[in-house]
């Protein structure tokens, strides 16, 4: 005989795994896409100027690749090997803050200075920070795309 007083039990186990979209990382991908498509426009355009920078060189280089990693946490797909991004990752930083030193260093006075920081500080950082958590959990802590 059954206690009418028991509490119902239940499976609550789900067999299907829980989906981890990532529709937001895919926009942002597409968006910086679009920003280091620009970006490699102005490269050539300074190369034919003869007012590139050895920093503009060197992110030929290595944007390209930071792209790949933006790409591959978005869309779950694994480049090269997830101990290379954590290689890559601290270079993508120093990277960055080279590039910023850079631009900071060819404003021709003080007021323009002044504005160059201020926009980089509410334009670009927030969407370096975003970028460096993208490539962070890609070589960190994301383990879908290597366990394919």
């Amino acid at each position: 005989m059954t206690n009418p007083y028991d509490p119902p039990t239940s499976n609550i186990e789900v067999d299907e795994p829980i989906s981890d979209r990532r529709i937001g990382w895919k926009i942002f991908f597409l968006l910086m896409l679009a920003f280091e498509l620009f970006g490699f426009y102005a490269v050539y355009e300074s190369i034919l100027d003869d007012s590139v920078l050895i920093s503009d060189l060197v992110g030929l280089f290595i944007y390209p690749i930071m792209l790949l990693g933006l790409f591959g946490y978005a869309f779950k797909y694994a480049f090269f090997h997830q101990n290379i991004w954590k290689i890559f990752f601290p270079i993508s930083l120093l990277m960055d803050f080279w590039v910023l030193l850079d631009v900071f260093q060819a404003s021709p006075d003080i007021n323009t200075s002044l504005l160059i920081i201020v926009m980089s500080i509410i334009l670009i950082v927030p969407i370096l920070i975003l970028q460096y958590l993208v490539l962070y959990r890609y070589a960190f802590t994301d383990k879908a795309p290597w366990d394919k």
